[in-house]
């Protein structure tokens, strides 16, 4: 779990897995967070929520793990 201020960025890594991985937002509650295809994960503009992003390899079937961001 990690803390980010509003509208701020925090870069995600996974190691392990089939690649490529794919980054995803899987619980959007801080209003238009958004993370890109490197992982690189910026806050939505709603303080006091937690949003949830998630990596999933390209295995058959995936592999998945996700992660938590408190959003203030």
């Amino acid at each position: 779990s990690q803390s980010l201020v509003q509208g701020k960025t925090l870069q995600f890594s996974a190691t392990g897995g089939v690649p490529p991985l794919k980054f995803t937002i899987s619980d959007n509650q801080s209003d238009k967070a958004t993370i890109d295809e490197t992982g690189l994960y910026t806050a939505g503009n709603t303080g006091g929520k937690t949003d949830k992003v998630k990596v999933t390899d390209s295995a058959s079937p995936p592999n998945s793990k996700e992660a938590t961001v408190s959003v203030q």
